[in-house]
């Protein structure tokens, strides 16, 4: 069906998506996107990047767009390869923390998605942004 596989898997999909992005950044029109792919196969898991210019790498922390110059300090002060799935989570509600603080237009309720080899499983957080920083409740120290 798929070449040497019965089925494809995320290996498979990042270098088709890879060689889409490449085809069309050499016509002139990329597509503007930089997409994460993640899968478990046999109990190895693969997690890779794909930009706009067909370029694929792979590694064990992903971040894109804006979240790529704020959250690297974050993740990097707590991220561990055995770390269980909801410590991961809390890191990540951190980051979106960070990055809702910074660009407060969008909607504070994420998806978190979680990849494992019987599902992908999606779900829900809204983020709780405290307003007790010391900047909010005391202006007449700042000013």
């Amino acid at each position: 069906m798929y070449g040497e596989h019965s089925r494809a898997d995320a290996r498979d999909f990042a270098s088709y998506l890879a060689a889409k992005a490449y085809k069309a950044r050499n016509k002139g029109d990329p597509y503007y996107v930089e997409a994460a792919v993640a899968g478990v196969r046999d109990g190895d898991s693969y997690l890779c990047c794909v930009d706009l210019y067909g370029n694929q790498y792979q590694t064990n922390v992903l971040t894109t767009g804006i979240a790529r110059m704020l959250c690297p300090p974050i993740i990097d002060a707590r991220y561990r390869p055995d770390m269980p799935v909801e410590d991961a989570k809390a890191v990540l509600l951190d980051c979106f923390k960070a990055l809702y603080a910074r660009y407060s237009l969008a909607d504070r309720e994420v998806a978190l998605c979680v990849v494992s080899e019987e599902s992908v499983r999606e779900e829900r957080a809204v983020i709780d942004i405290p307003y007790n920083f010391r900047g909010y409740v005391h202006k007449e120290d700042i000013m």
